[in-house]
């Protein structure tokens, strides 16, 4: 049996084999394409699938799992929702993430409890985990990430339409720069003063408030956040484990 690892973001899709008996076991062979190449094609990523076999997924984008079930086309290939699966508790309304769970999930398992978790992505999530003895993911912020602030920037008409490469040293000297300088700024100082807040609303300096960064921009925000755990793949080592556990009754 093998397990095929899918994460379906709004802007890019990875995924992974993995060995039920080895839970981090070819993790570090994830591949990747563009959301609107996996629309196009989402037979792909479960080439080679056989009976008998899981597809543990993770998605954000709408009509992604439909995609996925499609493109199995009742071969006889099970589809697990990992999230269903998570243990970690939740203090939340209706409406949170699949991605959130499950990359609170690899922060509670990596960092303990309490810690905050920050996803990069088309959005920026900062979400804590508190709850005393037992981890319980308490809620967080949604940003706008720095590629859709330049994005809705550039639509406004007077000003040019710019990519999130690497932000310049301030000040900017151009109109480009100042974007990208601003969309970066903006980013970084609101996660920090999220940080700040998450850890005098428990009572802890900020050096006793672990850090987990993840997704596919976490590596721009490295140099801001150099104590915080870098893992780009978070969402897939959470399913990982869910999936050498296997699934449970529901």
């Amino acid at each position: 049996m093998l397990n095929l690892l899918v994460d379906i973001g709004n802007t890019r899709v990875k995924w992974t084999r993995h060995d039920p008996g080895r839970p981090g076991s070819a993790l570090r062979a994830v591949e990747a394409c563009p959301y609107p190449d996996f629309r196009k094609d989402p037979g792909r990523v479960v080439a080679g699938l056989e009976p008998g076999d899981r597809v543990w997924f993770c998605a954000t984008a709408e009509g992604g799992p439909a995609l996925l079930e499609r493109a199995l086309g009742g071969r006889g290939v099970e589809l697990i929702r990992g999230a269903a699966h998570c243990p970690l508790r939740v203090d939340y309304g209706p409406g949170l993430g699949d991605d959130r769970l499950l990359a609170a999930d690899e922060a509670v398992d990596r960092l303990g409890n309490p810690c905050v978790v920050i996803g990069c992505g088309s959005a920026v999530t900062v979400d804590l985990v508190g709850g005393g003895e037992e981890p319980l993911l308490l809620g967080g912020a949604i940003l706008a990430g720095e590629r859709l602030i330049l994005r809705t920037l550039g639509g406004l008409g007077t000003l040019p339409r710019v990519e999130a490469t690497e932000a310049p040293r301030p000040p900017g000297t151009t109109t480009e720069d100042c974007l990208r300088l601003g969309a970066h700024r903006q980013c970084t100082a609101a996660v920090a003063d999220l940080i700040a807040e998450y850890a005098a609303l428990l009572g802890r300096g900020l050096s006793g408030l672990p850090l987990l960064l993840h997704g596919g921009d976490a590596e721009r925000y490295r140099g801001y956040f150099p104590e915080a755990v870098f893992e780009e793949f978070a969402i897939l080592f959470s399913l990982a484990r869910r999936a050498a556990g296997g699934p449970k009754p529901l």
